[in-house]
């Protein structure tokens, strides 16, 4: 998310940043190049009825609403690799083969291992995009949409429940602009730039 939609830091080596990719795409949330398109157009559009992620009743259970034909290929132009183009278009068959793979060892490997944590993280995530554009939590800063900071949420997706401050500066690498808003995902990347595994996080602006 941090990396591929908003670019609020870099990897030091293509390696470490094609390991993470792998463990992003084996995640089934969608290609890089995918997600980065709908968030991205949830950032353009939130809360409004072209907004990939506006709230319904189901959408705690939903993988995603659907693509709209309004989403433009243009907010995803530094995407539009060879690179990217291969994971897209291979991206079901690495899922697969890696599902063969885990079940040929043990099923119990392939349930507690993938089955189970993605189910789990396809819920949290929904949950963030739900509950973050209703009207709980709290607001520091006044934005055109209805984005919330949810302190309740924080625990489970590690930093990203502090949605209000990331719509009000989205490209930073800290989601977290207060000592109370604990970020996990930030603190990680920090700890990793101390080992030269990333490095230029985009800090918050000064006024802030």
């Amino acid at each position: 998310h941090r990396y591929y939609s908003h670019k609020s830091f870099e990897f030091r080596s293509r390696i470490v940043k094609y390991i993470f990719t792998l463990i992003s795409v084996l995640s089934a949330r969608g290609t890089p190049r995918a997600w980065a398109l709908v968030h991205r157009t949830h950032h353009a559009t939130a809360d409004t009825e072209d907004d990939p992620h506006l709230p319904d009743k189901f959408s705690i259970f939903r993988f995603t609403k659907a693509f709209n034909t309004k989403m433009k290929l243009f907010l995803i132009r530094d995407m539009m690799t060879k690179e990217q183009e291969v994971i897209h278009n291979y991206y079901i068959l690495v899922l697969i083969c890696w599902c063969i793979l885990l079940g040929s060892i043990s099923f119990n490997l392939l349930y507690f291992s993938w089955v189970l944590p993605v189910f789990l993280n396809q819920i949290s995530q929904n949950a963030w995009n739900y509950f973050s554009h209703l009207d709980v939590g709290y607001r520091n800063f006044n934005t055109k949409d209805n984005s919330r900071n949810l302190f309740i949420l924080w625990p489970f997706i590690l930093g990203e429940a502090w949605h209000n401050n990331h719509h009000h500066y989205a490209v930073t690498a800290k989601a977290g602009f207060y000592w109370w808003e604990i970020d996990i995902t930030y603190y990680l990347l920090v700890f990793m730039s101390w080992f030269g595994i990333v490095k230029d996080l985009r800090p918050l602006p000064k006024e802030i």
